[in-house]
């Protein structure tokens, strides 16, 4: 069989099927249409192969291992490119495999050419010739060098290409939430992110740092493009702009700076300007060591960070570990874009409430009125509310 050389194709190859190892068959199936465009192959002279498997992995233990429920199908397209070049594409075959899907390319260029990948994953349900729908999943291999003539892969030593497995973030009733990626990524849209600074004076000091909510709002950060990339292992708190009970998804991206104009702007944070910490894999803790985002245990909707009382935080997660003794958490009120609306609720002790305390001070409500008749007043007789006490702000129940 004839294959012309300025086509790129997804083969395989008969002596890469089971030939000393135990291969299932591999059907070929007609791949559908990609967002990428053709290859320019006459413009290079030289070409490498990459024969090997495509994957998705997740972080566990501080090393990429394989997830075994996702595995990409034959209509997904892996792309090459160096800055904004496409200098190869192909489709990984379906291999029956739990982990993996078998992927043959060529590539075009030019000796130590920089390359990195962009695959596209379709959407399912999609009509066969129309406009494709889906994903973009990028990664950027420090080994991806291109060498002319070289074989980037073998049969009996394949390459593996890695793909980030895509971290989906729930939200809560109130459009709160927190992340920390293993990998750089592209914000959502309709999502605002806030670093948290300080726990000072009985409030939770914080920080707009980039909004993908709207145009044009006056609030926070702007990128050019309207674009940002959020670096991996950086803690953030999340405040939505959708729907209620929606979830984001987050996807692994190159910080490619070979486009022109339409490089995404990168978020940094000062680590010594954030008292977040946080998690790409489940993390194990002592029970009320931390403060996690979630409601009071105390039978109170209040959303905001609470002593976690359990021992492991999940995966993709960002979590306070340094905070005032005493302090059973921080809550958050409602976002208006100019302040936070966020109060410290002081407790003497852990799960102890103040409310059956008496003060020798006097008490206000927000509105600087004093409350408390007298000195030595019983905080269990003010009604439900926020109130400023011995300069603290505290919540009654």
């Amino acid at each position: 069989m004839y294959i012309p050389a300025n086509k790129l194709t997804a083969l395989v190859v008969l002596f890469f099927l089971g030939i000393g190892m135990g291969f299932a068959p591999v059907t070929l199936h007609a791949q559908t249409a990609d967002p990428f465009g053709e290859v320019d192959d006459a413009v290079y002279d030289n070409t490498m192969n990459i024969t090997g498997y495509v994957r998705f992995v997740t972080m566990r233990g501080g090393q990429w291992v394989p997830v075994d429920d996702r595995v990409l199908g034959n209509e997904t397209v892996v792309a090459v490119y160096c800055g904004d070049e496409l200098r190869g594409k192909g489709s990984p075959a379906d291999f029956n495999d739990k982990y993996f899907s078998l992927l043959m390319m060529t590539v075009y260029g030019e000796n130590m050419d920089q390359l990195h990948f962009k695959v596209f994953i379709p959407d399912e349900g999609q009509t066969q010739g129309s406009a494709p729908t889906g994903r973009i999943i990028e990664v950027a291999p420090p080994e991806l060098i291109f060498m002319a003539d070289d074989r980037l892969g073998k049969a009996k030593e394949p390459y593996y290409l890695d793909l980030p497995a895509p971290v989906t973030t729930n939200f809560s009733a109130e459009g709160w939430a927190t992340t920390c990626l293993p990998f750089d990524a592209l914000v959502p849209d309709g999502v605002t992110l806030w670093n948290a600074t300080a726990i000072e004076k009985g409030e939770l000091a914080m920080t707009k740092l980039a909004s993908t909510v709207g145009t044009g709002d006056g609030a926070g950060a702007q990128s050019p493009t309207g674009q940002f990339l959020l670096p991996k292992n950086t803690p953030v708190i999340l405040k939505s702009g959708l729907a209620k009970g929606e979830t984001c998804e987050w996807l692994s991206k190159v910080a490619d700076t070979g486009t022109a104009g339409a490089s995404p702007s990168f978020i940094t944070i000062n680590p010594s300007q954030s008292i977040l910490s946080g998690t790409t894999e489940p993390k194990s803790v002592a029970a009320n060591s931390v403060l996690t985002l979630g409601h009071s245990n105390k039978g109170s909707h209040d959303i905001g960070f609470w002593l976690f009382n359990e021992t492991t935080i999940p995966a993709n997660r960002a979590y306070i570990a340094n905070f005032p003794a005493g302090t059973r958490g921080v809550g958050l009120g409602s976002d208006d874009g100019t302040t936070t609306g966020i109060y410290d609720l002081q407790f003497d002790t852990v799960g102890e409430s103040i409310n059956d305390k008496t003060v020798n001070r006097d008490c206000f409500d927000l509105q600087g009125r004093k409350v408390n008749a007298t000195a030595n007043s019983s905080l269990s007789s003010l009604r439900k509310g926020v109130y400023v006490v011995e300069g603290k702000k505290i919540v009654i129940r």
